[in-house]
């Protein structure tokens, strides 16, 4: 995705609105974008143009800072993979694992997810509020 500049984007939020777009949607993709657009405060002229302007690169949906976040959430969660298929091996082979064991694994995947949780709502409100030109 192109880098664009904060000095285009400030232009396309600020100028006048003066061209027309027209999309032909059934009626599923017309409540879709509705029930979107609602969700978000905007209007469907305003959500539908963030939608478009972010597909073109302008006002990219994922920052850098996000790509960075979920990045080190993929890692994380990569690595809790390879600590649970070794647990599970232990036990396939022995029958037997150690409570210890499996406390401190289960405490960690119960970490991550609300991590992953926490990150994806926050992710999810800077998006409203990059649509909204609050940020």
């Amino acid at each position: 995705m192109p880098i664009v500049p904060r000095a285009v984007v400030q232009c396309v939020r600020r100028r006048r609105k003066d061209r027309v777009l027209h999309v032909r949607l059934n009626a599923f993709e017309m409540a879709a974008i509705e029930q979107a657009a609602a969700a978000t405060g905007l209007s469907i002229s305003a959500f539908t143009r963030s939608l478009a302007l972010e597909g073109a690169g302008v006002l990219p949906f994922l920052t850098d800072e996000d790509r960075t976040v979920l990045a080190a959430l993929v890692f994380e969660v990569r690595s809790l993979g390879v600590n649970l298929n070794q647990m599970s091996r232990r036990l396939n082979a022995s029958g037997v694992i150690s409570a210890v064991d499996f406390s401190i694994k289960l405490t960690a995947v119960q970490e991550l997810l609300m991590a992953v949780r926490l990150e994806l709502q926050a992710h999810r409100i800077r998006g409203i509020d990059r649509r909204r030109g609050t940020v």
